[in-house]
């Protein structure tokens, strides 16, 4: 190496070695590696002469010296990587190697020195950075004096540094300091004191440290940043075996007033996993899907905990991985802050699916002592609860929460921690046990149940207490009841609501009865309770206490009861009983009047949970059972169409029925089945915009049909409902996605042309709306495994219109240039049709981090046309460096590579790219593919 040192910076030179006093001064002034052959001739590269600590002039009390020859290599190390120059890096190497082993021998360290070493290894190869010296970070790490900035050098500074190359030995050293920074020693001292978790280092240096890290390490390494994060959480609280306690030491996931102490290890390890996790979701949403839902399969509460909070904070990408949490035994105080703000946040954009299971669950909950006998006061405020967290989505659930604080006496404070629960209700009992109701005879049963004072009216604990009873004792002994059901119709309300609803519990278990004869008594029951006007007036027996809510779930029950016994084939009601189920349906229908809608109502929603709504679906999958009946037996349904289809027109006809006309769209390819001809000629009074609110819920319902009937969708596209309903402002995502969906398959299976300007899919690609078009992609894209070649020329022939029309001057269209990176699925050899799509998105393709699937599609071409593969490659480096997924990166290089020189040149000027970027792993595998290929 050529120092280039001038005159005077020799005869500097010469006078430190005559008077080492003057060495600090010129180790300070000196500046680059053109000194460094200089000091070494000079012998100032001593590693025998570390400084150790020094008793301070105050007693107990020391001093820690700098080290100027250090400090000069620490700043020097900068110019390594530019130099080149692997003896140079071997002499630096190797001076930390020998400074370090001084210290460990005489059993000393200096934290300064310290300093200056980890920021000499940051700046050399990361590959040269074997375990020895990992060994001596361990070791400094464990400096008696000071460790934080230290821990500060190597996380913020170095460990940054190698995910930024983002080379194979960058990553795995990264991983290995995140290993050495996050040693945790479980101290116990014995006393009797629970045992405690603690870092090598300060608090505040901590937090920093896993602040600038944590993410950072999520989003650019994935999931083995993740996982160790995770498994250095879960092994130290294991350890302290405080996983079940840790709504007391953590009680919110996210930052929050009410977790008085993040300063434990356990708490910065928790917030590095979280951060970690948040980081995975950017770095690639699809595996971030299986990752998180796979945690929820652990047993570890905290862990948990965590992932319920990230699909939170990132529904829009793991909504997918909701059902794994929305289960029961989620409802309880280990996850009661994650998951009430989960639900308070995200439950208006759950499906109705998801919003009727959590409704069902919060309805399920009970609170028992340790008899099992339940306390319904204690058991209504915990609905309350978590009724709280979803009342502002849900007009049902606003009322079951005014009815549950009603029994309660008060609202739940702080419903979202489970530590600020009010536990002050009064306990109260059924008044009759399960053995004792039992063991009465029919008459007895009234009797008892009917002269129960204690009404719903005054406080209703002890009243849904016995009705609870009620439905147990009549599940667990159906054949001593079933046959004197008709004999029951005089019961009160309530009960009647339980013993319907034992008898659908029964069904929906297919337990073994004898199911015609049960069924029959349980309809002529209904029958009898039907035509009392109490039913309809809303008055109970005995004391003509209004009870609309007992009336309407009485209701729903018996809708229910029907809609299940109708809805399969395999285990149905039996045909001769439809008749006494459609008597009874009527009856309803007739009596139950109609919900009232808002135009920012949850149509679909409001429609299933309703009691109208329940025996609306109840009596059209009763028709569609008898129109299955019919046409198995006779070939054709009409007779069986004729008998409901008045019903059905008087209903489109009234136009006020609303809950009918979003039932018909979401069962609208159900009614095609049952009558083409009706369900064609009344579209434009089905789908009718006269009626604003009407149209809402039919486009709502509409929202929720999986098939494409041509005739339908050729009627709301030329109507122009599909254009309204995109800019409609009370029509939320879901029915714009499906709209997009139903304009995708109608372009592939030919009711659209791409040159019909007038026409939806022209419409759209026009528009460029960012959310449509981002859909409308992607769900392309999900299409590829589905009959590729009749897929092909469509998707080619969009591509195209959709690359004419993108703006690539905004960040949303080089987003949407980057997610049409993932349509060259579709592409299988690079021509004059295909070349000039690819080409043109392909430099965005990490705009929005969708490298990896075109990274895949360049080794799968690179196979057949390694030119056109590197060409292509060369255009994606233009604004962006992918190294993953690595075996395809691999398999592409070394397909061009091998063809011939002109193969090797062009593989080189790809690796070329990588290097100016900072990532060194292309070159050493090419360079080992080069040597395979001169064997």
């Amino acid at each position: 190496m050529i120092d280039n040192l001038s005159p005077n910076q020799r005869s500097a030179i010469k006078r430190a070695e005559r008077n080492p006093e003057l060495r600090p001064l010129l180790f300070r002034k000196a500046k680059g590696l053109k000194w460094f052959r200089a000091f070494e001739e000079a012998g100032f590269l001593d590693a025998s002469s570390i400084p150790a600590p020094k008793s301070a002039k105050q007693e107990g009390y020391v001093t820690i010296p700098t080290w100027p020859i250090a400090q000069y290599l620490a700043s020097a190390s900068e110019e390594l990587e530019e130099k080149d120059d692997a003896e140079l890096v071997d002499k630096f190497l190797d001076f930390v190697s020998s400074a370090t082993e001084h210290a460990v021998a005489h059993e000393f360290g200096n934290y300064r020195v310290w300093w200056n070493f980890a920021t000499i290894l940051s700046n050399c190869p990361s590959d040269l950075i074997t375990e020895k010296y990992l060994g001596y970070v361990d070791y400094w790490l464990q400096d008696r004096f000071e460790r934080g900035i230290l821990a500060q050098q190597i996380g913020e500074d170095w460990f940054v540094r190698l995910i930024r190359q983002n080379t194979e030995s960058s990553i795995g050293l990264a991983m290995k300091l995140l290993d050495l920074l996050y040693k945790v020693e479980i101290i116990d001292d014995k006393s009797g004191r629970p045992p405690k978790a603690v870092l090598r280092f300060e608090t505040w240096n901590a937090e920093k440290l896993t602040e600038k890290t944590a993410h950072l390490a999520g989003s650019t390494i994935g999931i083995p940043a993740v996982e160790f994060y995770r498994q250095r959480l879960a092994k130290t609280v294991s350890e302290l075996g405080i996983d079940r306690l840790s709504t007391i030491w953590r009680p919110a996931i996210e930052d929050h007033e009410q977790n008085l102490s993040t300063s434990d290890a356990e708490d910065i390890l928790l917030t590095g996993f979280r951060d970690a996790l948040l980081g995975l979701v950017e770095f690639s949403d699809r595996e971030s899907v299986d990752y998180i839902s796979g945690l929820f399969d652990c047993d570890s509460y905290v862990i948990r905990r965590v992932a319920i909070y990230v699909v939170r904070k990132k529904f829009h990408f793991l909504s997918s991985v909701v059902d794994k949490f929305l289960r029961e035994d989620y409802f309880t105080y280990h996850y009661q802050h994650e998951l009430w703000t989960f639900l308070n946040e995200c439950f208006g954009k759950l499906d109705n699916y998801q919003k009727d299971g959590a409704k069902r669950i919060i309805l399920s909950l009970k609170e028992s002592d340790e008899k099992g006998v339940v306390h319904e006061a204690a058991t209504a405020y915990r609905r309350a609860v978590w009724l709280s967290s979803i009342r502002k989505h849900d007009e049902e659930a606003e009322s079951l929460y005014s009815e549950a604080i009603i029994k309660t006496g008060s609202e739940p404070d702080h419903p979202d921690f489970s530590s600020y629960m009010s536990v002050g209700w009064v306990k109260e009992e059924a008044p009759f046990s399960e053995e004792d109701l039992a063991s009465c005879d029919i008459d007895e049963l009234i009797n008892r149940l009917n002269t129960y004072q204690d009404l719903p009216s005054q406080d209703g604990t002890t009243v849904e207490a016995l009705v609870r009873s009620v439905r147990q004792v009549f599940k667990s002994n159906p054949l001593h009841f079933y046959e004197s059901l008709p004999d029951l119709s005089g019961l009160r309300l309530p009960f009647l609501s339980g013993i319907i609803e034992a008898f659908t519990e029964l069904w929906s278990e297919q337990a073994k009865l004898p199911w015609d004869d049960v069924v029959a008594s349980v309809l002529e029951l209904c029958e009898a309770v039907l035509v009392q006007d109490r039913v309809w007036s809303h008055s109970d027996i005995k004391n003509g206490a209004g009870d609309e809510e007992y009336c309407s779930r009485l209701i729903g029950n018996i809708s229910r009861f029907i809609e299940k016994g109708v809805r399969s084939d395999e285990f149905a009601f039996a045909p001769s009983l439809l008749n006494n189920a459609e008597i009874i349906l009527r009856r309803i229908l007739d009596k139950q009047p109609a919900r009232e809608f808002e135009v920012d109502s949850d149509a679909v929603s409001v429609s299933i949970n309703s009691a109208r709504g329940q025996s609306l679906e109840a009596f059209i999958n009763l028709a569609l059972r008898q129109c299955r009946l019919e046409r198995d037996q006779h070939g054709s349904h009409e007779d069986s169409w004729k008998k409901y289809a008045s019903f059905f027109q008087n209903q489109l006809d009234s136009g006020k029925d609303y809950e009918f006309i979003t039932l018909l769209t979401t069962y609208l390819p159900n009614f095609y089945f049952m009558s083409r001809s009706w369900v064609v000629s009344n579209l434009t009074k089905i789908f009718s915009r006269e009626n604003y609110q009407h149209w809402l819920c039919a486009m709502q319902g509409y929202s929720y049909v999986g098939s494409l009937i041509k005739e339908v969708y050729q009627f709301l596209a030329e109507d122009g409902s599909f254009s309204y309903a995109l800019n409609d402002e009370y029509l939320g995502s879901r029915v714009r996605d499906r709209i997009v969906e139903n304009v995708v398959v109608a372009y592939i299976n030919g009711y659209e042309s791409i040159d019909d300007q007038d026409g939806m899919i022209a419409f759209l690609v026009k528009r460029q709306v960012y959310g449509e078009i981002s859909h409308l992609i992607w769900f392309v894209w999900t299409l590829r495994r589905k009959d590729r070649d009749h897929l092909q020329s469509k998707v080619l022939s969009l591509w195209a219109e959709l690359v004419s029309n993108l703006s690539l001057e905004t960040e949303e269209g080089r987003k949407l240039a980057s997610r049409l990176c993932d349509w060259s699925v579709y592409i299988d050899s690079i021509d004059e049709n295909t070349e000039p799509l690819i080409f043109y998105v392909a430099p965005y393709a990490d705009d929005d981090f969708h490298s990896t699937d075109l990274l895949k599609s360049i080794a799968r071409l690179s196979r057949s046309q390694p030119d056109k593969a590197s060409e292509l490659w060369l255009r994606v480096l233009e604004r962006s460096f992918p190294i993953f997924p690595k075996k395809e990166f691999k398999e592409a290089l070394e397909n061009v590579a091998q063809v011939g020189p002109d193969g090797m040149r062009k593989a080189k000027k790809i690796a070329e790219r990588y290097m100016i970027a900072g990532i060194d792993d292309p070159r050493l595998w090419l360079r080992d593919i080069g040597a395979s290929q001169n064997k």
